[in-house]
C-alpha cells in the first residue's frame, strides 16, 4: 500500500470537502468533554477605645429559600444531562457521517451537503458503534480496575507491624501501578487502532457489533504490516501537530488575556464609578473578561481540532478502502502458470 498517497488523498479530501469540517468539529467537541469568592478589609475601621474592628455593611448575601436552591440544582443537573446526551448523539452521528461521506466521495466523487451528511449519519450504524464503544469501554475499564487492584496488593504489607515490609510494599505498589498505567496506555492504543477498522466494518459493510469485531480483528490480522506502518505514520503526524499547536495555544492564551482582560477591567471600572460598590463591579467585569478569554482560546482550538479529526477519520477510511481493494485484486488475480522447466519436470 502507498501510505503517502493515502495520507495526501486524505488531506486533499479534507481541504476540498469543507462540509466535512462541521462533523469533525462535533466529534472534537464530543471527544473532549467554579466559582470563587474574595473579601477585603479596605473599608474596615478600627476603634481604638474598644479594640474591635468595625466593618461597614456594604454587601449582604441575600437569603435564598431552600426550595429555590433545590429547584435550581435539579434544573442545572437536568440541563447538563440533556446537553451530555445531545453531545453524545452529535458525536456518533458525525462519526458515521464522516465515514460514509468520505467513502462515497472516494467511490463516486460526489460531495454531500451538511444536511445530507446528517441524514447519512442518522442510521443504524450510529447506534451500533455507540454500543460497540460502550462495550469496549466497560470491558477495558473493568480490566484496568482489576489490574490496578492487583498492582496495589503489595500495600497489604501495611497490615503488618514491620516498617521494612511496609516500605517495600509501598515502593513495589507504586512501581506496579505505574507499570499498569503504561500497559493500559499500550493496550488502549492497540484497541483504538483495531476500532478504526471495526467501526468501518460496522458502518460500511453493515455488520452487527460482534460480527464487526470478528471481521475487524481478522482484517487487521490479515494486513498487520500495513496497519502497523500506517499507525506509525499517524503517530508521527500526531506528534508533529501537537508540537505545532504549542506556540499557537500560547499565542491564543496571550491574545485571550489581552482581548478579555481589557474589556473586563473597563467594565468593572465603569460600574464601580457609577455605583460606588467595591466588589460587585469587579465580579461582573471578571466574568465578562473570562467569557471573552475562553471564547478567544476555545473557538480557534476547537476549529483546528475539528479539521484534524476530519483528516484523521479520512486517513483510516481511505486505508480501509485501499486494503479492501488490495484484497479484491489478489482474489481476482489468477494463479501463475508454471514455467516451462517446471512443466517439463512435472511431465517427466
Amino acid at each position: 500500500m502507498d501510505y503517502i498517497k493515502v495520507i495526501k488523498q486524505a488531506w486533499n479530501t479534507t481541504w476540498n470537502y469543507k462540509a466535512l469540517w462541521l462533523f469533525g468539529i462535533l466529534i472534537a467537541l464530543g471527544s473532549g468533554g467554579g466559582g470563587g469568592g474574595s473579601s477585603g478589609n479596605s473599608g474596615a475601621q478600627f476603634s481604638g477605645g474598644s479594640g474591635e474592628w468595625d466593618f461597614p455593611n456594604t454587601f449582604e448575601i441575600p437569603q435564598i429559600p431552600t426550595g429555590a436552591i433545590i429547584a435550581t440544582v435539579v434544573a442545572l443537573c437536568g440541563f447538563i444531562l440533556l446537553l451530555t446526551i445531545a453531545t453524545v448523539i452529535a458525536r456518533y452521528v458525525s462519526e458515521t457521517a464522516l465515514i460514509r461521506m468520505v467513502d462515497e466521495h472516494e467511490e463516486t466523487g460526489e460531495k454531500r451537503t451538511i444536511k445530507e451528511g446528517f441524514r447519512l449519519g442518522w442510521s443504524k450504524g450510529t447506534w451500533k458503534i455507540f454500543l460497540l464503544d460502550l462495550l469496549i469501554t466497560l470491558v477495558f475499564g473493568a480490566g484496568f480496575v482489576l489490574l490496578l487492584m492487583l498492582a496495589a496488593t503489595p500495600l497489604l504489607a501495611w497490615i503488618t507491624k514491620s516498617d521494612a515490609l511496609r516500605a517495600i510494599g509501598t515502593v513495589t505498589a507504586i512501581g506496579a501501578i505505574l507499570l499498569s498505567v503504561l500497559i493500559a496506555i499500550a493496550i488502549g492504543a492497540v484497541v483504538n487502532t483495531f476500532l478504526h477498522f471495526i467501526r468501518r466494518a460496522v458502518i460500511l459493510e453493515q455488520k452487527g457489533v460482534f460480527e464487526g469485531i470478528r471481521e475487524g480483528f481478522a482484517f487487521v490480522k490479515a494486513h498487520l504490516k500495513d496497519v502497523a506502518l500506517m499507525w506509525l505514520f499517524m503517530l508521527g503526524i500526531n506528534l508533529a501537530v501537537a508540537l505545532l499547536m504549542i506556540p499557537v495555544v500560547l499565542l491564543l492564551l496571550v491574545l485571550g488575556a489581552i482581548v478579555g482582560g481589557l474589556p473586563g477591567a473597563a467594565v468593572g471600572a465603569l460600574i464601580n464609578l457609577l455605583t460606588g460598590n467595591e466588589m460587585l463591579p469587579w465580579i461582573i467585569g471578571g466574568g465578562i473578561g473570562l467569557f471573552i478569554f475562553v471564547a478567544v482560546v476555545a473557538i480557534p482550538s476547537l476549529f483546528a481540532s475539528g479539521v484534524y479529526k476530519t483528516f484523521e477519520s479520512s486517513v483510516w477510511t481511505l486505508t480501509y478502502r485501499e486494503l479492501h481493494a488490495l484484497e479484491q485484486l489478489e482474489a481476482e488475480t489468477p494463479p501463475e502458470e508454471p514455467g516451462l522447466p517446471e512443466a517439463i519436470a512435472e511431465n517427466v
